[in-house]
Order: structure tokens, then C-alpha cells, then sequence
């Protein structure tokens, strides 16, 4: 969830053609509502690849993915 979150962040803020579409509620309301697949898709860019995120298995005693967890 962080990986996705820490991405959808980067590029909402990145992009100064996205980032006016996420300025208030009715903006956003207008992105998802009025543009279709295809004119959000543009505007978005390429989409992270999820298969590529590596999945936590062991935590530490925080609750935070350690270093035993990697490469499963």
C-alpha cells in the first residue's frame, strides 16, 4: 500500500496537468465523472506495475516490513 500511495503522490504532484485536476472536490468530482478511460489514461501516464512490489513477510516489533523480508 505504501509503494501505491507514495507513486499515486509523486505523480499527482509531479504533473502540473494532473496535479489541476486534484485541486478540490469538484475538480476531482469533473476528472472522474466527465473525462473517459482514454483521457485519463493520457493524463496519468504509465501505471505502476504492482507485480514488481515486493510483498512484506516478516515485520519488526513497529509493525515495519525488516530486511529478512526482502527477496520474497
Amino acid at each position: 500500500m505504501e509503494a501505491l500511495a507514495s507513486f499515486t503522490y509523486l505523480r499527482i504532484l509531479s504533473n502540473p496537468h494532473l496535479h489541476e485536476h486534484f485541486e478540490n472536490d469538484v475538480k476531482l468530482s469533473a476528472f472522474w465523472k466527465t473525462l473517459d478511460d482514454a483521457q485519463r489514461i493520457r493524463l496519468w501516464g504509465a501505471p505502476l506495475n504492482l507485480s514488481t512490489i515486493q510483498i512484506a513477510r516478516a515485520y519488526d516489533q513497529w509493525g515495519r516490513a525488516s530486511p529478512q523480508s526482502e527477496g520474497l
